[in-house]
């Protein structure tokens, strides 16, 4: 969700570098704040929502944020993003904004990016507004909690367009480890990704501190077998016991059955 805290401005170009992954944030009429669109291997492992505490700042035509995404890993993410008003003519609605109840709806779009990026311009942010255009438009017209998230694939934006203004903020420290929760433990590939045909619901979260809870860390389920041999051999006494009474029991029928004759 946007908050009003605002970064202050850099002093200095930003060195070359611009592929990445598009994303948007918005809202709908009755739901939250919502990531609509994240990189695919966020949303493979459910963790787009950070997406949502990393970018803040007040929306500004001529103003982009920059801030560095750094956890207990070894992963760093550079967050580019542009804050504005969601408008009615994205949304299929009449009127200059789209609004819930009487205020306008707040939108977040930008790249994360494995390397910092290049000085960003208006082109840059209108294609990513294209891009995300149609997920953004169908999650407000669902206007549901349950709506799925819109993996996004590495791309090449344009580099046209007027320059804008950007403002930086102190790197975003995380105590997860991203990277640990990503499949495989291998870090985003820089190249086109493959569509992922899986979307994962908006309120889908894993907590990447504690990769090896649900699914085990190599992507098996862990059974539960007992690997201490004490615990082992209480299993083989209870699995007596059990085959015991059961035989016991069934004597005890026939015994009933005979005496019935």
């Amino acid at each position: 969700m946007p908050r009003p805290d605002s970064p202050a401005p850099s002093a200095g170009p930003l060195p070359a570098g611009g592929s990445g992954w598009p994303f948007a944030i918005t809202r709908s009429v009755d739901t939250g704040f919502h990531v609509v669109v994240a990189p695919d291997f966020l949303v493979a492992c459910g963790l787009h929502h950070l997406l949502s505490d990393v970018a803040a700042g007040q929306a500004a035509e001529d103003t982009a944020y920059l801030r560095e995404y750094r956890d207990r890993g070894h992963l760093r993410l550079w967050v580019l993003y542009k804050v504005s008003h969601l408008r009615g003519a994205d949304v299929g609605l009449d009127g200059e904004y789209a609004l819930h109840g009487s205020r306008r709806t707040p939108l977040v779009e930008g790249m994360v990016c494995l390397e910092r990026p290049r000085p960003p311009t208006d082109g840059l942010f209108g294609w990513v507004h294209e891009v995300c255009a149609a997920p953004v438009q169908a999650f407000f017209t669902a206007d549901s909690d349950d709506h799925p998230v819109c993996p996004s694939a590495y791309a090449e934006p344009p580099a046209t367009g007027t320059a804008l203004r950007v403002a930086e903020a102190d790197p975003y420290r995380s105590e997860r480890n991203l990277q640990a929760a990503l499949p495989g433990r291998r870090p985003p590939s820089p190249r086109p990704s493959p569509p992922v045909t899986r979307a994962v619901p908006a309120g889908h979260r894993q907590d990447a501190a504690d990769p090896g809870a649900g699914p085990g860390r190599h992507g098996r389920v862990d059974t539960g077998r007992c690997r201490d041999p004490r615990c082992a051999a209480r299993l083989r006494r209870a699995r007596r016991l059990a085959v015991a009474s059961m035989a016991l029991g069934l004597a005890a029928v026939l015994i009933v059955l005979l005496l019935c004759e």
